[in-house]
């Protein structure tokens, strides 16, 4: 095959030719990452608080804090730097100095990688934020001018993902920013010491899953910015069916919405193929970020699952297969099962003390699993 045929064999020029006849009804993929924000969203309700104290602290500063919390797919992290990019026009407007920094803790997870981003001025470039990083008690003074040079929000999203709260007492206690932590629950807040919680005590905001009403907004807002043409009746069923059966996660539909697009078909068959594809994709996305031995753990849960037929049963039983399969100890284990609670593939639910913990499987494609653990090269029992 030359390098100017495709993998069917077809030279390119025909396939180009092919694609132009078809016209594709995608006009703008952008619309459909899970990355994007729209610079119109559908406002929730919650949206009024969040807008109002970052409105208050750009007007007359004092710093504070809010802690956004809620399942994802409920709209926290769209709704948060879509607000905040409308307080940017409006401080533009009034020439009132005004800077925001969006921080996701996946990446910057320690007190020390996120002050060297604050110190380089928000900068991308993880390089820097390293060598800045490693400049020591440095970093803390080079932060606090950078913040202190404007107004500031700083968003810490995925909060529960920080490995260490220092930087919540510093930045509630020796800036003048207001703080926002975005987090899918607040069992992280368990780990906070009295020191820092006696400065960080935010206002809860919290974001309740969509209504099958509000996803057919979102979702039709997204087919106006980014589908040629569009079935409203298929994005109503659209809307109903993650409602109803997937807790109302607009992740889903928002995924999904972009396979309709392309294929540009709205029955029934092909609305659910494409949910279907889009949690296969997304979930996929989650498993190949855990680790090894969370990804062990999710399979002998999804074993142990399909074996009880229950909606939740405690852990207990869980520690001596995983055990036998990694030779690691019971603390790791807590790890791992707080690792999978994370990342939305679990939840646990906390009881009384001195009684095993519950879980219940959140995940959806568990023949996915074994896929992905093939793929990192994992042994298959």
């Amino acid at each position: 095959m030359s390098d100017r045929e495709g993998v069917s064999g077809r030279p390119l020029s025909e396939i180009l030719k092919e694609l132009k006849e078809k016209k594709p009804n995608i006009k703008d993929y952008r619309v459909f990452s899970l990355e994007y924000v729209p610079k119109e969203i559908f406002l929730r309700p919650q949206s009024e608080p969040i807008g109002r104290r970052i409105l208050i602290h750009l007007e007359k500063g004092g710093g504070g804090s809010m802690m956004i919390i809620g399942d994802r797919g409920t709209g926290k992290t769209v709704t948060v730097r879509h607000l905040l990019k409308e307080t940017e026009k409006i401080a533009i407007n009034e020439e009132i100095p005004f800077q925001h920094f969006y921080i996701p803790a996946m990446v910057y997870r320690t007190t020390a990688s996120i002050l060297g981003f604050l110190a380089s001025g928000g900068s991308p470039d993880y390089g820097r934020v390293e060598k800045l990083r490693s400049r020591g008690s440095i970093l803390w003074a080079e932060a606090k001018n950078v913040i202190d040079s404007k107004r500031t929000v700083i968003v810490i999203d995925e909060a529960d993902f920080l490995r260490d709260y220092t930087i919540l007492y510093y930045l509630t206690r020796e800036t003048q920013a207001l703080i926002i932590t975005i987090s899918s629950s607040t069992k992280w807040v368990n780990n906070l010491g009295a020191n820092i919680l006696t400065s960080f005590q935010p206002e809860i905001v919290d974001f309740l899953p969509y209504s099958a009403l509000e996803l057919k907004e979102i979702l039709l807002m997204r087919a106006k910015m980014g589908l040629e043409t569009y079935d409203e009746r298929g994005i109503e069923l659209l809307s109903k069916i993650i409602a109803d059966e997937y807790q109302g996660d607009a992740r889903y539909g928002i995924v999904a919405l972009r396979y309709l697009g392309e294929e540009n078909s709205w029955d029934e068959s092909s609305i659910r193929e494409a949910v279907l594809t889009s949690i296969k994709n997304i979930e996929g996305f989650t498993m190949r970020r855990i680790s090894r031995e969370a990804l062990e753990l999710l399979r002998i849960v999804v074993a142990r699952d399909k074996a009880m037929k229950q909606e939740e049963y405690s852990t207990t039983s869980l520690f001596p297969a995983w055990h036998e399969k990694t030779g690691r100890t019971k603390p790791t284990f807590h790890e791992r099962l707080e690792e999978l609670d994370k990342y939305g593939l679990i939840t646990i639910t906390e009881r009384k003390r001195g009684i095993p913990l519950s879980i219940s499987l959140r995940l959806r494609n568990t023949e996915l699993i074994e896929e992905i653990l093939k793929e990192r090269g994992f042994p298959l029992y």
